[in-house]
């Protein structure tokens, strides 16, 4: 079987606590930090249409969707891409696994979701029928994958069997806990991030908090730094050229601006000029301010 679009569904926990709306804003910052997997392109509202998808973050080869019942991933097959559903479910699950993650990480959706129990469902009718057979064959063919990944005591039970025009479907109920491991064999969240190198808010205040020698480059504008700054060194992108010579070559340098992209663009130029073990705070001040200490203003 090679499904066109296979589509995993993680299901909420419990109601969401805020509107799923929150989801525009949250996907657009995770897309602008490059905190997903994916070649990604826009966000999409459909919250208006009646048993729609919500929110979804929409992908080439991946969609990310968050509605009132859940979060979804869909994987989709490329034009000569020969992947069997075993390999498509790797790449969603993996994509899914991670996308939660950072989901977790952001924590402004409001939103928990069972990432031990998923829906599988085959989106192409016209290749698939939704009967008694097929359900068997994916099966089979998954089955090997999600006991790899989850271990013993998994689950399937067939979804919308009542209905032969929705798409064939599968639920799937693995052990608790079992999902961390899952993404670690799949390799982990291969989200493409704002650099190669970088680090995240949470890092940074492991390294200060513990003492480290670590130079904090600011290389945002001089008014920006006066309105907030963490303390670093400010070094405008512009002017960062001019100071190559003052900064320490063996030392460790964490650069930020206001939400990673000049951060990112320092730290290529950086290691251009031979400073090895410098690295990009992902999500800049912002992220900071968000995730360790919201006291700080924003701008």
């Amino acid at each position: 079987m090679q499904p066109l679009r296979l589509r995993l569904k993680f299901p909420a926990r419990e109601a969401p606590a805020r509107n799923v709306g929150v989801a525009i804003a949250v996907f657009h910052r995770l897309l602008q930090r490059g905190l997903l997997e994916g070649l990604l392109l826009d966000v999409a509202d459909y919250q208006h249409v009646p048993q729609g998808p919500g929110v979804l973050l929409i992908g080439h080869d991946v969609d990310y969707g968050v509605d009132e019942t859940g979060f979804s991933v869909l994987r989709k097959r490329q034009q000569g891409d020969a992947a069997e559903v075993a390999t498509q479910l790797r790449d969603a699950l993996r994509m899914g696994l991670g996308a939660l993650e950072a989901l977790d990480r952001d924590g402004a959706l409001g939103m928990a979701f069972d990432t031990e129990h998923f829906m599988v469902s085959v989106l192409d009718r016209a290749l698939t029928r939704n009967d008694e057979a097929a359900a068997h064959a994916l099966e089979a063919e998954l089955e090997a994958v999600v006991r790899e990944l989850f271990g013993a005591g998994v689950r399937f039970a067939r979804e919308n069997a009542a209905d032969p025009r929705s798409a064939l479907a599968l639920s799937v109920q693995t052990k608790p806990g079992s999902a961390v491991a899952a993404l670690e064999k799949l390799g982990g969240a291969r989200a493409p991030g704002q650099s190669p190198w970088d680090i995240p808010v949470e890092e940074l205040k492991r390294l200060r908090d513990a003492g480290e020698d670590v130079l904090l480059l600011d290389v945002r504008e001089a008014n920006e730094f006066e309105t907030v700054n963490l303390g670093g060194q400010l070094a405008p992108l512009a002017t960062l050229d001019e100071q190559l010579g003052a900064l320490p070559k063996q030392g460790h340098i964490i650069v930020h601006c206001k939400s990673g992209g000049r951060g990112a663009r320092a730290v290529q130029q950086l290691r251009d000029a031979g400073f090895e073990n410098a690295w990009n705070l992902n999500g800049g001040i912002l992220a900071w301010i968000e995730r360790v200490d919201p006291s700080l203003p924003r701008y």
